[in-house]
């Protein structure tokens, strides 16, 4: 009983990703280049396809800042998967460091989500809810809560801490 009750799930699940792929198909792309750096878990750095370098901040996710506690494996997480790889971005708008917020799609796939399903950063709540669309939101909410279930990456430690409340802390 309880197998047939994780295989509907999991099937449920498996039919919510490939809903969640056919969107970011269908995503408008802004541009596309090859990742020349990942700074952090949620910082990179793009040369397009015109020559120019975009310094981008991985949207609606926060991973840990390096200083704190899975932060060099949230990079290492992103580095090994995107480094030197083309990728098509989705721009959203600048923050207050002049970054360039956007959604990264790696061969169809959802980095961003990638990184939250793969335990590497968080869903960024107090921004995605004013700023993301439903549907992603629904989707990063929904693969938040499996990883956290699984203990993926950062969800191994009990004491994880949200980069938001480790940056609120400092100095």
């Amino acid at each position: 009983m309880l197998c047939s009750a994780l295989l509907s799930a999991q099937t449920k699940w498996d039919t919510v990703k490939t809903a969640a792929q056919n969107v970011v198909t269908a995503l408008r792309i802004d541009y596309s280049g090859k990742v020349l750096s990942v700074h952090d878990g949620d910082t990179l750095r793009v040369r397009d396809d015109k020559g120019y370098t975009h310094k981008i901040r991985l949207a609606y996710i926060d991973a840990p800042e390096l200083q704190q506690a899975g932060g060099f494996a949230a990079r290492d997480a992103l580095r090994g998967k995107v480094q030197g790889k083309r990728v098509d971005v989705v721009y959203f708008g600048k923050d207050q460091y002049q970054r360039e917020i956007a959604k990264i799609v790696l061969n169809k796939e959802d980095i961003n989500a990638w990184l939250i399903e793969n335990g590497w950063a968080w869903h960024y709540k107090s921004i995605a809810k004013r700023e993301q669309n439903d549907w992603d939101y629904a989707v990063y909410q929904r693969i938040q809560t499996q990883a956290q279930a699984a203990r993926a990456g950062l969800w191994q430690s009990n004491q994880a801490v949200p980069p938001w409340q480790f940056r609120h802390r400092q100095p």
